[in-house]
């Protein structure tokens, strides 16, 4: 399964990164999110995690790999226990998930270009990184 995800965190990778070169910026912000996410969830499942080895939203433990799991545990885990990744790019994956949501469900949400550049470089880090680890 590892592969796989790490397959469509690359394939969302490209497809953010064409959609920026296309001026298309909140696909590309959810783009960029979702290679971060796949990549994060491919170290978890590689590091023998499972959804239900965290308690989610419902207060039991989880079913799917919720986003706050991957987004608040992947700090812990990855940056702070492991050390695989930096503190800074461990800080990311909470921003392109807040980024995500706001490009997905406000319509008044001001993206910048460079922003989201700088969104699809923080994925990229990840994505690059969980492949030599994966």
């Amino acid at each position: 399964m590892d592969q796989t995800r790490m397959a469509l965190a690359r394939q969302f990778l490209d497809d953010s990164q064409h959609l920026l070169d296309q001026g298309r910026l909140r696909s590309a912000t959810s783009r960029a999110y979702y290679a971060a996410y796949h990549a994060a969830v491919a170290l978890f499942e590689k590091h023998g995690f499972k959804p239900s080895s965290f308690i989610g939203k419902s207060g039991w433990p989880a079913t799917i790999w919720e986003h706050p799991i991957v987004t608040n545990r992947f700090f812990h885990e990855f940056v702070q226990r492991r050390k695989l990744f930096p503190w800074q790019t461990g800080q990311e994956i909470r921003r392109l998930y807040a980024r995500r949501i706001a490009a997905d469900y406000d319509p008044s949400a001001m993206l910048v270009g460079t922003d989201v550049h700088a969104l699809f470089t923080s994925a990229q880090d990840i994505v690059t990184v969980a492949e030599r680890l994966v």
